[in-house]
């Protein structure tokens, strides 16, 4: 593909959707993706992915109204209607002879362009989300072009995350799965979006972070609780859809066969899940509370902290818990009929 790079194709992709010119000049280009966007057009221009053509409805558009009025009144033609309407009318009933001044060539993309787009929406879609540099994913296609776009960059991810992990002392790819999962619903692919949503959780409570030593049940408290940012998109998508609620439990089995916590063991995971997705704030804190004091008695947290506990247990001791558990199912499908 004439050694095309990623930025190439993204490019390629913001003069499809009629970008301003000034999207091409913003810093990202040079300080982020580190291109030269004036070698990547010359590029696509010698390839024959683009073309100068005079193309009539993007020179009229730049047009004032008033402007587009004149060339209707000089015809003899009726000035009524929007924008668009007066340029469409124009196109379609007015001789070129009255506006053919105003006419500039354009860069328009060629059938051999246009191709390359309907195979590279992924480029445009992981630039937009902010979770893949052009050049990286669009040299995993090349590798990988017997995938559809979701796998490919499904796969794309997965891969990148193992390299972090393998590479990185400190590695939380909570926000990236979350992003993927937005993603995911941009391909109206709800079971793969809830997936990821599930997995930001665990990647949020994984073991790859040392983060807690000589801690307060105070500042657990506060770090647990920004769980809340990757299951607020849960409790939504288990609202509209029945097959999912149904289904959870054998998603987060799933992760757990992927995920070894050091703090957090599995029930107390799925516990947390659910209390935040019925936005328990009750819940979310005896959970909380629990995991802390076992953490501390296998001696994963350091220091003498025991009042700090015994507050927390004489704020929750009056609930009852010898109450009958619900299985987790019962809590996933009861999770928007008690509220």
């Amino acid at each position: 593909m004439e050694n095309l790079t990623g930025n190439d194709v993204l490019i390629l992709h913001y003069i499809a959707k009629r970008s301003k010119a000034s999207e091409l000049n913003q810093a990202f280009w040079r300080n982020d993706y580190f291109n030269d966007n004036e070698k990547s057009l010359n590029k696509l221009f010698n390839n024959g992915y683009l073309e100068m053509r005079y193309d009539e409805e993007i020179s009229l558009n730049k047009l004032k109204v008033e402007e587009l009025k004149e060339i209707l009144v000089s015809s003899g033609l009726k000035t009524t209607g929007r924008k668009n309407d007066l340029i469409e009318r124009i196109i379609e009933e007015c001789d070129k002879k009255y506006y053919q001044k105003y006419l500039e060539l354009e860069r328009y993309i060629t059938d051999k362009g246009e191709s390359l787009l309907s195979r590279t929406k992924f480029v445009l879609v992981t630039h937009s989300n902010n979770i893949a540099y052009p050049v990286d994913i669009y040299n995993f296609y090349l590798s990988n072009q017997n995938l559809d776009e979701l796998d490919l960059i499904c796969d794309f991810i997965e891969c990148k995350v193992k390299f972090d992990k393998e590479t990185k002392e400190i590695s939380d790819q909570s926000y990236l799965y979350h992003q993927l999962s937005q993603v995911c619903n941009i391909y109206n692919n709800q079971e793969k979006q809830l997936y990821y949503l599930l997995k930001s959780c665990y990647e949020f409570l994984s073991s790859d972070i040392p983060y807690f030593c000589l801690i307060s049940i105070k500042e657990f408290k506060n770090y647990v609780n920004r769980l809340s940012f990757h299951t607020k998109d849960i409790s939504l998508l288990l609202e509209s859809n029945q097959d999912l609620k149904e289904n959870m439990e054998s998603y987060i089995n799933n992760l757990e066969k992927t995920y070894y916590n050091y703090y957090f063991n599995s029930n107390e995971i799925k516990n947390l899940i659910i209390a935040f997705c019925l936005k328990n704030s009750y819940e979310v804190d005896r959970v909380i509370v629990d995991i802390y004091k076992r953490n501390q008695a296998e001696g994963k947290f350091n220091g003498s902290i025991s009042e700090e506990v015994q507050l927390e247990n004489s704020r929750i001791e009056f609930k009852d818990y010898k109450e009958e558990k619900i299985s987790f199912i019962g809590k996933i499908k009861s999770l928007f009929y008690n509220n």
